[in-house]
């Protein structure tokens, strides 16, 4: 797998603007050889794909309906990278959040660990609400009810081994192309791409790896300050 060819790709906006110069910088310095892409929803035009981004990668802008929510939004980029990854055929894709900077060879070291989806964990929310975006169950393990795990018990099971994960985020995750051709992302109302993304992972029996030895470093802002705008 170490020639694979793979996409880095990421939806991003204005918003994550604050954190774009050093993001761009450590993207560079990843050490696999990858294509990347930038799916921009800001609701300017594509004033800001056209004078940030794509001096720096390869930029698509998409507009968005007033009546769209950011869940929505961010959807339909994620699907615009999905159809590109498999258009052009690369084996897979590193999809990788605009504002998430994990270790320089972690495309190297996802590959290594052979799964068709494997992802990285990461903190979520800021400051004293931070928590490690990762899912627990009832009924030992069986998928009936999840909810977000708490931050002592999500430390007590970390021990560096990759093992099957319940719904970990999808900002920092190697996915086959196998898998997208059987997946598109989607969402509702009140529930993000993670979500479904990972409920149709289980009905097709397809396990999400996440691997304990590494964190991806999440410089996140306040996730419902954007949720307001």
């Amino acid at each position: 797998m170490k020639n694979s060819k793979i996409l880095i790709a990421s939806p991003t906006s204005k918003h994550k603007d604050y954190c774009f110069k050093g993001w761009s910088a450590h993207l560079k310095k990843l050490t696999y050889q990858a294509d990347i892409l930038l799916v921009d929803n800001t609701k300017d035009s594509g004033q800001y794909a056209k004078t940030v981004l794509s001096k720096h990668f390869k930029t698509i802008h998409i507009d968005w309906k007033q009546e769209d929510n950011l869940y929505s939004i961010i959807t339909k980029s994620q699907n615009i990278i999905r159809n590109y990854t498999l258009y052009y055929r690369y084996e897979f894709l590193f999809l990788l959040e605009s504002d998430q900077m994990p270790n320089y060879n972690v495309i190297e070291y996802l590959l290594s660990l052979n799964k068709r989806v494997c992802s990285l964990p990461y903190f979520t929310y800021t400051a004293f609400q931070s928590k490690v975006l990762q899912f627990d169950t009832e009924d030992f393990g069986q998928i009936r009810q999840g909810h977000s795990m708490n931050l002592d018990k999500s430390f007590l099971n970390w021990d560096g081994i990759t093992k099957p994960k319940m719904q970990p985020g999808l900002g920092c995750i190697l996915i086959h192309r196998s898998v997208l051709e059987k997946i598109k992302f989607r969402c509702d109302t009140d529930h993000a791409s993670d979500t479904f993304f990972h409920e149709d992972l289980n009905k097709l029996g397809i396990q999400c790896y996440c691997s304990e030895l590494y964190f991806s470093e999440h410089h996140n802002s306040n996730w419902f300050n954007i949720l307001k705008k």
